[in-house]
């Protein structure tokens, strides 16, 4: 799918329905419990959603804050997930009706959810492997590769040089680079936010989906 202005509908199938379902789980389970000790109104209904903002993707995203959970809660069948684009030029104007955040909640959002990114590229790293040197691999998935590795080395990049052997080169993603020269750089908080994380996901999908990779 393109990460443009738009939505796009995830079903069952698709082979990030159950990891986004999940995803979107802990995103309203963190948030209902902050309203609760805020003292603030938690009441959401079916077609409520939220505002994820991304730090680096070309695009902020709408997710559903209403249905995950209380379909897990219930026991209920799962439904289809939609996922709404906006262009960040008309952030500003939308965000002037979302409820406030802070950087500290944003981080501890952003970092539960990355044991289900971190499954998905292990997942699919080695039929990755089998097709082809990494150097030959998409962009995008040769920094999800990076990153991947960042989440088990406290999120800081972290690349395993080996003497002898040449630096491997940079990676790049919607204006971010990262090479050996950012090593032990702290990215989530900062370069890598909830809303990059899921967009950084949807985009792997899509380069695997070119590449023939099996769901």
């Amino acid at each position: 799918m393109s990460l443009s202005p738009g939505k796009v509908i995830l079903k069952d199938g698709h082979r990030l329905y159950d990891r986004l379902n999940t995803i979107l789980i802990i995103h309203a389970a963190i948030g209902v419990a902050s309203l609760v000790r805020l003292g603030e109104d938690v009441h959401f209904s079916s077609g409520d959603k939220t505002l994820v903002e991304c730090q680096h993707a070309a695009v902020h995203i709408r997710v559903p804050v209403y249905g995950p959970l209380e379909n897990s809660l219930g026991g209920l069948a799962l439904t289809p997930i939609e996922i709404e684009f906006i262009h960040k030029d008309t952030w500003s104007e939308i965000a002037l009706n979302a409820r406030p955040s802070s950087g500290g909640l944003r981080l501890v959002l952003t970092q539960a959810i990355s044991p289900v990114f971190v499954e998905f590229f292990e997942s699919i790293h080695q039929w990755l492997r089998d097709k082809g040197k990494e150097e030959t691999w998409p962009p995008t998935l040769r920094f999800a590769r990076v990153v991947r590795h960042a989440i088990s080395h406290g999120f800081k990049i972290s690349y395993e040089l080996k003497k002898g052997k040449p630096a491997p080169p940079p990676v790049r993603w919607h204006g971010l680079t990262y090479s050996v020269s950012n090593q032990g750089k702290k990215i989530f908080g900062t370069d890598i936010r909830f809303g990059d994380l899921v967009a950084l996901m949807l985009e792997m999908s899509d380069e695997l989906d070119v590449l023939g990779c099996p769901l």
